[in-house]
């Protein structure tokens, strides 16, 4: 009788964990489980529909369209067709061959991952709409593996995605990859401490997911125009040694802590990169500027430029695609919004420089 209990053991343990993994597979149970919408899986399961209405303004306006990918160092963008008129960097001629181009950031999104990045990248892959150009920000944080690793473990992602990509995932979430096709309940993230409570006040509420209008968009990620600057002097020495507490922040709890940009992240970035070229869809890759207080005390520690940067500019020349270092820009436009942002009236002239760059000038 102990044999037979000896192995029943685990089917007792088994069976309610594959019981509960089944009740995964109703929508509902996975709607009112749900552990949260986040704005990756928001902005990843809107892209379809930004870029319809993209393809759709493109063809009223027989306009050429570039899309941003990046972080809030790209959302920008968004306003530089209605900045070019009272521009007083740009002349006229300048003004006149880019109003022939409709500037786009609706899929960017603060502080930006590389698994976010490739969500968004196979969204347009997928899609029947490709743009004239493509701007990919390359930030420093975007290669940070253990950004990637977070932003993962909060998203849903399909098994197709998984399928698709797994040969380039880093180890951790190639594991995790295994996990989420195994258990549906992993896979969506389901809190059933939740859905107990819910059934039992037979409360079945739960948040949808929004569809955006493009106003409620602006609101949600928090588009709005910010047009305030400084110039390259404006922090008081006060404000530098505040900026040492903040700058601490950024590494401990932020984008960049625990900072590793692996070889796993430079070769999804590569992939993203040729996917669009396979494509035919034209792509120029930059890096925005940052101040230098922030440049000091977060972009330059010693460790950090040893390893990272060398890297960095070798995995850029691989790509074979035009690159703009951002801190061209500094020269014709010297205005801050804060010290990790570029002021909102130099991203005209950013993207004219991009334009140049890229040849479409």
């Amino acid at each position: 009788m102990n044999l037979n209990l000896k192995y029943l053991y685990p089917l007792i343990v088994f069976l309610p964990i594959v019981f509960l993994d089944r009740l995964a597979s109703f929508e509902i149970i996975r709607k009112i489980g749900s552990k949260g919408i986040n704005q990756q899986s928001v902005l990843i399961h809107n892209t379809e529909n930004i870029l319809n209405k993209l393809a759709q303004e493109t063809e009223s306006q027989q306009s050429r369209n570039i899309i941003f990918l990046g972080s809030s160092r790209s959302i920008p963008f968004y306003y530089v067709n209605e900045d070019l008129s009272d521009n007083e960097f740009l002349p006229e001629e300048a003004k006149l061959k880019m109003r022939k181009y409709n500037f786009n950031s609706s899929l960017s999104i603060a502080q930006i991952d590389m698994i976010t990045l490739l969500s968004l990248a196979d969204g347009i892959e997928n899609s029947s709409f490709y743009p004239n150009l493509i701007v990919i920000e390359a930030s420093e944080f975007l290669f940070n593996e253990k950004l990637s690793e977070q932003r993962w473990a909060q998203a849903y992602h399909s098994n197709d995605f998984i399928f698709k990509y797994f040969s380039i995932l880093p180890p951790n979430l190639k594991l995790d990859s295994i996990t989420r096709f195994l258990f549906t309940s992993y896979r969506y993230r389901i809190h059933f401490e939740t859905v107990v409570k819910k059934l039992a006040a037979r409360n079945l509420s739960y948040e949808e997911m929004p569809i955006f209008t493009e106003e409620q968009q602006l609101m949600y990620f928090n588009y709005l125009r910010d047009n305030s600057y400084h110039k390259q002097g404006f922090l008081s020495e006060k404000e530098k040694k505040e900026f040492i507490g903040y700058a601490q922040l950024i590494k401990q709890n932020g984008m960049m802590k625990d900072f590793y940009a692996g070889p796993h992240m430079f070769e999804i970035f590569l992939k993203i990169v040729e996917m669009f070229k396979k494509k035919n869809i034209d792509v120029i890759i930059w890096l925005p500027p940052v101040h230098e207080t922030y440049q000091a005390q977060i972009n330059d520690p010693y460790e950090f430029s040893r390893t990272f940067w060398p890297a960095y500019y070798e995995m850029i020349k691989n790509t074979g695609v035009p690159f703009y270092n951002g801190d061209e820009i500094l020269k014709s436009c010297p205005y801050w919004r804060d010290t990790s942002h570029l002021a909102q009236i130099c991203y005209s002239v950013l993207g004219y420089e991009l334009l140049k760059q890229s040849g479409k000038l």
